[in-house]
Formats: structure tokens, C-alpha cells, sequence
């Protein structure tokens, strides 16, 4: 099992690269730190995950990742069971910025999760391309 909070920080292109990985993805070139990519049915499209909620949603439902709100407590949450990945609970409000943007976190810990789930097949032995960092 991975334990997200444990993973070492990434830059937002290297949680991009191990998040086309998980899903197949591969990344043909890079404008403005946004990829193009190709996709497993060979199509060409600009993804932005961290940016898009659709590519964002995508990327969950690909996973299994499961974002869980709970307003109650002011806490989002983050796992992938079938994939290996524990929860991950983050605070919604941030008083020194006047709370966080509920859709921005969840994409956040998207492909945070993502790229968690990929990090970990790495250690098992898949290779990354040099080309794609």
C-alpha cells in the first residue's frame, strides 16, 4: 500500500508524466507545462488534469480514485484502494488564504493520486522514458 503523505514532493510536470503512465498515456511533446498526448487509441489531444476538471474526472475514473468531501468536518479525502494507494485526508479551510478551492484540491489530490499509483509500479520495475520528463 502507498501512504500519499509519505511520498516525496513532485513538481506538477512530474506528477503529469507518472499520471499519463498509470494510464497509459504517452506524452508526445510539452507547450507552456501542459503535455500532448497520445492516448491508448492512439489520439492526439492537450490534457491538463491539474487544470480541467473533465480530465481530471477522467483520470478517477480510470484509477478508481475516490474523492470524498466531508463539510462537516472541513476535510477532502483521497484513496484508491483497488490500486494501492491508503486515504489521505487534507483540511479545506487554510486560514492564512480564507479556505481552498474544493475543485482545485480535488484535482490536486487526483493526480497526486495518480501519479502515486505510477510512482509505485515504477519501484516494482517499469521504466519511465527519458524523453517524457
Amino acid at each position: 500500500m502507498v501512504n500519499l503523505g509519505d511520498i516525496p514532493e513532485l513538481t506538477d510536470r512530474d506528477q503529469l508524466v507518472l499520471a499519463a503512465a498509470a494510464v497509459g498515456y504517452r506524452i508526445k511533446n510539452w507547450e507552456n507545462d501542459v503535455p500532448t498526448i497520445i492516448d491508448q487509441d492512439g489520439n492526439e489531444r492537450v490534457w491538463r488534469p491539474h487544470q480541467d476538471d473533465g480530465d481530471s474526472r477522467r483520470l478517477q475514473v480510470e484509477l478508481a480514485i475516490n474523492i470524498l468531501f466531508n463539510y462537516d468536518q472541513n476535510l477532502i479525502a483521497v484513496e484508491s484502494p483497488q490500486c494501492g494507494v491508503n486515504r489521505l485526508n487534507v483540511n479545506l479551510v487554510d486560514e492564512a488564504e480564507g479556505g481552498q478551492d474544493p475543485y482545485a484540491l480535488s484535482r490536486s489530490l487526483t493526480l497526486l493520486c495518480a501519479a502515486a499509483i505510477a510512482g509505485d509500479s515504477f519501484k516494482q520495475g517499469m521504466e519511465l522514458n527519458d524523453d517524457e520528463l
